[in-house]
């Protein structure tokens, strides 16, 4: 997953740079409309058009017959069933190309979520870091060691562990600016995880709140390595994550990319439907 991830943030780097230069939303709008615009086109060649095109022939067909019937109720009858048979197949012939065009649907909304939907940490604030390990090996909790950023004093950092839950929590009372890595070490295993603090800070081109280590979190958290197999950690993450990002057209944060990538691919979808002769 590793791989996928580092080939994705690649492309996207080349897609991206020159966008995000002139604005994020620039940068959000023109990748989720040519996504909308290959989507639509890949969807034509590995759909049914044929069949999506007779099944809504049907339909209408149907409907007309309602309409002209409607004093025979045998024949609405019928016409109802008909109809009603009709939807089931064309959604079906409709839903299934999506199964594989979520593939890069996800791929899309998680490297834009990590490059614009949140801000660094604020500085001189306090905020947590939970550290979580397999469900088999929760007293392992008690065997990782903090390693703090050397700027952190030790009466700013507060280690609460629950051996119960598996969980870790690390309170830093005194957040100084810059991008520090926190590690956690456990037997021979340390794990890392960058935490972006002040809004001066010149934050890396990808951040995210969270390193993962299931494959299909990763899917989610792409600007990461995944957390190594042999780790009993599984996540390390930013209590109630990084500071949403405010969009002058859109939403704050996650909700403001998953609504920009749905509005701009229908959009830009929708314009190209007939010119590319499209049957949705």
């Amino acid at each position: 997953m590793d791989f996928v991830n580092g080939l994705s943030t690649d492309i996207f780097n080349i897609v991206l740079t020159p966008l995000e230069m002139i604005h994020p939303e620039v940068a959000i709008a023109v990748v989720s409309a040519l996504f909308g615009i290959l989507g639509l086109v890949i969807f034509k060649y590995i759909s049914a058009q044929k069949g999506i095109k007779t099944a809504k022939d049907k339909i209408k067909g149907h409907m007309i017959a309602i309409r002209i019937y409607q004093d025979d109720l045998a024949v609405v009858g019928v016409s109802v069933g008909k109809v009603l048979f009709q939807n089931v197949k064309y959604l079906s012939l409709n839903l299934m190309p999506f199964i594989p065009l979520s593939i890069p649907f996800v791929l899309l909304l998680s490297q834009l979520v990590v490059r614009y939907a949140f801000e660094p940490l604020p500085e001189n604030k306090p905020f947590t870091m939970t550290v979580e390990v397999a469900a088999d090996q929760k007293d392992s909790v008690n065997d990782i060691t903090v390693i703090a950023p050397d700027w952190l004093a030790v009466e700013d950092l507060v280690v609460v562990r629950a051996p119960s839950e598996g969980r870790v929590f690390i309170s830093v009372r005194d957040a100084q600016a810059g991008i520090s890595d926190f590690a956690f070490k456990i037997g021979d295993s340390i794990v890392t995880k960058p935490v972006v603090i002040g809004a001066e800070t010149e934050a890396p081109r990808v951040m995210q709140p969270e390193r993962v280590a299931g494959f299909f979190d990763a899917w989610i958290w792409p600007a990461e390595e995944m957390i190594a197999d042999e780790s009993p950690i599984t996540r390390i993450a930013i209590e109630g994550a990084y500071p949403s990002r405010s969009f002058a057209f859109l939403p704050d944060g996650i909700l403001g990319i998953l609504v920009g990538v749905i509005l701009y691919s229908f959009i830009a979808g929708l314009a190209i439907l007939k010119p590319l002769g499209v049957t949705i």
